[in-house]
């Protein structure tokens, strides 16, 4: 069964094709395109959610409505890398398949291929890293706040807005 990649165009039409226009939310004053995209999660975040179900995390999910958290598709091929060399590949293709169901896969497009020069020129000296360069890139041109356990990497690259929910 192949996995879901979601553009942010695609994640557009569903919303606008069940909700109409952007009309206000009951009670909440904000419209269903001021919910979208506002976290994408870090490889490191993936990790801990299929694993250990960190209690802080699971908090800030629930403060998130559906749509608001997503995963780069860098992000997904890492956590693939990840299931196949682990000792139990099926189990941990389960898991990571139960991931995705509620944390939507962003496809990289060429729009976020743009964000990459200037994350990449601004840490050229730096040989190494080049998939965090990549999901950062992705982040910023989304304009979300990546959530890593890796804040002190990810703070070099330009743009970015971080946080870390496992402190």
């Amino acid at each position: 069964m192949p996995f879901p990649f979601w553009s942010l165009a695609t994640v557009l039409k569903i919303f606008q094709r069940f909700h109409g226009k952007w009309t206000r939310l009951p009670g909440t004053g904000r419209t269903i395109k001021d919910l979208m995209l506002r976290y994408m999660l870090d490889t490191n975040i993936c990790i801990e959610l299929m694993k250990n179900q960190p209690p802080q995390v699971v908090n800030k999910f629930e403060e998130c409505f559906v749509g608001e958290v997503v995963m780069s598709a860098i992000t997904f091929a890492e956590l693939q890398y990840g299931v196949q060399i682990s000792e139990n590949p099926d189990q941990q293709q389960a898991h990571l398949k139960e991931l995705i169901e509620d944390i939507p896969v962003m496809a990289f497009e060429t729009f976020t291929a743009l964000s990459y020069g200037p994350i990449r020129t601004a840490t050229r000296l730096s040989k190494r890293d080049h998939l965090d360069k990549l999901i950062a890139a992705h982040a910023v041109s989304l304009d979300v706040v990546l959530v890593t356990n890796n804040e002190r990497d990810f703070s070099k690259y330009p743009g970015l807005k971080i946080e870390n929910w496992l402190k």
